[in-house]
């Protein structure tokens, strides 16, 4: 698990070994980075990266917190809570599109499964998104699972198709697949 850092200094060499991290996913797959070869490229001790975090996992999983926090803030916006509208689909994309070079690291470094993972469960655990009045409790995880698991394969296309698609393009299609039948 990562740290979650009170102190200015502590937070901002955290961010900065994520940041390095990230620049690093750029050039080489997340197997081929070491944590001494990040650390070396950070200017940090070894010792400083288990100050911060356990593992290197722990890096993806703080990169994909710090954009769910976002995420999850951008729902605290007036008419973000509302039912499924066009305008909100368009404004999801339009937030992701912010995060496009964050969600290229992550598609292209392999790590969009722990993004997907921590995704899911923060959606569970906000009810951002979607009502789970419908479902029993016990199809609540099941439901999140393939609803979240399909937006983070669209999104996937997205970036596999280099951001072809405008975002207000995305959040129309999106608000269409939430809204007509698929099948």
């Amino acid at each position: 698990m990562y740290k979650n850092c009170q102190k200015e200094q502590s937070v901002q060499r955290q961010a900065h070994i994520a940041r390095t991290f990230t620049n690093m996913l750029e050039r080489r797959s997340f197997q081929e980075i070491t944590v001494t070869d990040l650390c070396r490229e950070a200017g940090v001790p070894r010792k400083a990266f288990y100050r911060y975090f356990d593992t290197k996992e722990d890096i993806v999983r703080f990169i994909a917190d710090t954009i769910l926090l976002a995420y999850l803030r951008m729902g605290d916006e007036p008419g973000q809570g509302e039912q499924v509208s066009e305008q909100n689909c368009r404004k999801m994309f339009a937030f992701w599109y912010e995060y496009r070079y964050h969600l290229r690291i992550l598609v292209n470094s392999e790590c969009v499964g722990l993004f997907s993972e921590y995704f899911t469960r923060s959606v569970l655990e906000s009810g951002l998104g979607f009502e789970m009045g419908g479902w029993s409790e016990s199809e609540h995880l099941p439901v999140a699972i393939f609803t979240t698991d399909g937006f983070i394969s669209l999104l996937v296309y997205w970036v596999r198709t280099d951001f072809q698609d405008t975002p207000e393009e995305m959040g129309n299609l999106l608000y269409r697949m939430l809204t007509q039948p698929i099948f």
